[in-house]
């Protein structure tokens, strides 16, 4: 399989393969028939690195997040599970060039590890935004990494002329710019925006999710999280935008 996923990616510059005991034929012996035979045909640079930790950290984490151990029979504990994957996975040691200890590790610093081994600059990982409106009379999003209540700007919804309309009509921008607070606003939580960024980037996160509500999330907000993005987007950013509630 590996090695027809190479004849689909000639132009490939890198690629990462993650192999566990889940594997469909895994086995120590295999993957090193696997690893000559890919260096026979040439044209690559292969580094193998096992991850490991210490096996009461790792029941830790296992109780912490609340997850079955892939590897434990059924009505086995967590230890059982990885006792037995420990027994699949050890040949590996013998066949790789590195063996990572992440016992005193956080998910970021294994990041931070392997960015500086294979040298992925901070700048080639390019972070994907996600700008969304909502209404909070439909309910707050659970997964956003920032929520702005802009229920303070005036409402376009007591207009009737502009009831019908979204933050996407040029009308209803006009009547929520006209608001005294809406400039000093977008201007500070773009700046605020600015400062954050870089700081989840640093962390290690690919992917950020602004949220941005009014009462229905079909003017102010709307309006609101396209400012925001297009600012995003005239940087260079990755934006995706979401109206959830728009057609409520």
């Amino acid at each position: 399989m590996v090695t027809d996923l190479l004849d689909h990616l000639p132009d490939a510059k890198a690629l990462a393969i993650s192999l566990d005991s889940r594997t469909r034929g895994f086995d120590a012996e295999n993957i090193a028939e696997l690893r000559q035979e890919i260096e026979a045909r040439g044209g690559y640079d292969i580094s193998a690195i096992f991850i490991d930790c210490d096996d009461r950290i790792l029941e830790r984490r296992y109780v912490q997040t609340k997850r079955r151990h892939p590897a434990a029979l059924k009505d086995h504990s967590i230890h059982e599970g990885i006792v037995r994957e420990r027994t699949i996975m050890t040949p590996m040691k013998k066949i790789v060039d590195r063996v990572i200890d992440t016992s005193e590790f956080s998910v970021y610093d294994l990041r931070r590890i392997l960015e500086n081994q294979y040298h992925l600059a901070k700048e080639d990982l390019k972070m994907r935004i996600s700008v969304m409106s909502f209404g909070y009379k439909y309910g707050m999003p659970n997964h956003a990494d920032r929520v702005d209540d802009v229920r303070f700007l005036r409402n376009p919804y007591w207009d009737s002329d502009l009831r019908e309309f979204t933050g996407k009509d040029g009308q209803v921008q006009s009547y929520i710019k006209s608001d005294p607070s809406f400039d000093n606003y977008i201007a500070k939580t773009q700046d605020l925006i600015k400062f954050l960024l870089p700081l989840y980037k640093e962390e290690g996160k690919s992917y950020i999710t602004l949220a941005f509500g009014c009462t229905g999330g079909k003017h102010r907000s709307v309006f609101t999280a396209e400012t925001i993005a297009d600012d995003l987007k005239s940087q260079g950013y990755d934006v995706m935008t979401e109206h959830r509630d728009i057609d409520h």
